[in-house]
């Protein structure tokens, strides 16, 4: 048995073949765990964009249930130290990572290294953990880029937006979509009380088409694209927010919409990944404040920045133009009640 008061050390080491960094495909290893819920895995570059004489290796956090939905630091895994390292034939370069900035804004931290001179060999990257809460040392293989194909995806896109199929008809701003309602009862408190008639809007929102056979709901004001991803969570728990024409605010306002919680709270950490210096103000004048979370997410992000944000032209207009905004006067009271304690020197 260890010794509570002893430092316990986990290494996890990965062999890449050559075959594979020649080609420089971005390389996942397996996933590996340091303790209860926490996982980590690391990402592998064999060539930097920015400069093609060096690699770059990354220790990301895989976030657990409980790390996903809240905005804080993962104050589990800032007792743990880590060093993260490439060797190969006559080569060896390592790194040491904090681990106590890790958070849904930053899952993953990692180090750039001059690559190995002779690229004929196999490269192995690893991490060693200290303080780890298992005492482990592991060799595995890596795994490449390649995405399984998830079989509940599968089955969606097959039945998704089949006419036959499903019985309920969205006419949206730009397009027409049908879904199964057996599915939207069960997943948005939204649609359960709307097809069970215990809203006043139900005879208002919902029809039926000249057969009978479906139900009609007219959305003018939700794209096509918006109302689809929102399906696809509903129907398979996944969601993308890489489209360009679907932005994680746009879900978010879905998801608030409909009630879809879980859809909702993710949406809101991708928002606050999101956030810039630059963008920061905009987001929380434009469309953040209507929601008092969001605009509690968007103001710590301001009140932390604030010295660099101050400095933004995005800044400096808004803070000319807040009056004229509809809630401009108390977001402002806002900041400025949040930064007495700093006792920063500012001016509205």
């Amino acid at each position: 048995m260890s010794n509570p008061s002893q430092t316990i050390n986990s290494t996890f080491e990965f062999s890449i073949p050559h075959t594979i960094t020649s080609y420089d495909k971005v390389v996942y290893t397996s996933v590996f765990s340091t303790g209860d819920n926490i996982f980590w895995q690391l990402e592998y570059h064999p060539t930097e964009m920015e400069n093609m004489d060096y690699c770059l290796l990354y220790l990301i956090a895989i976030p657990n249930p409980e790390e996903t939905q809240t905005m804080k630091y993962w104050s589990k895994r800032a007792d743990l130290s880590a060093t993260i390292y490439v060797k190969s034939y006559e080569y060896y370069n390592s790194y040491s990572l904090r681990t106590d900035d890790y958070s849904v804004r930053n899952r993953a931290w990692g180090k750039n290294f001059i690559k190995p001179l002779d690229l004929n060999y196999p490269i192995t990257i690893g991490v060693t953990f200290m303080n780890s809460k298992l005492e482990r040392n592991q060799i595995d293989s890596p795994m490449t880029t390649t995405p399984k194909q998830n079989k509940f995806l599968k089955l969606w896109e097959e039945e998704f937006n089949n006419r036959d199929s499903n019985d309920v008809q969205f006419n949206l701003k730009d397009g027409v979509i049908y879904a199964r309602k057996s599915i939207l009862l069960r997943r948005s408190e939204y649609f359960r009380r709307l097809f069970q008639g215990s809203w006043s809007e139900t005879n208002k929102t919902l029809q039926k088409n000249k057969n009978n056979s479906h139900y009609v709901i007219n959305i003018p004001d939700i794209s096509y694209v918006t109302f689809r991803e929102m399906l696809r969570y509903l129907y398979t728990d996944e969601i993308s927010f890489n489209n360009f024409n679907c932005t994680p605010l746009e879900i978010f306002k879905i998801a608030d919409k409909y009630l879809i919680s879980n859809l909702r709270e993710f949406a809101r950490i991708e928002i606050n990944k999101t956030l810039t210096l630059n963008n920061a103000m905009y987001v929380l004048f434009n469309e953040a404040w209507k929601w008092p979370d969001l605009k509690d997410d968007v103001i710590n992000f301001i009140i932390l920045n604030f010295d660099q944000v101050r400095e933004t032209v995005e800044y400096k207009e808004l803070v000319s133009e807040y009056k004229s905004h509809p809630a401009g006067i108390e977001i402002m009271y806002e900041i400025v009640g949040k930064l007495i304690p700093k006792k920063y020197n500012y001016k509205i």
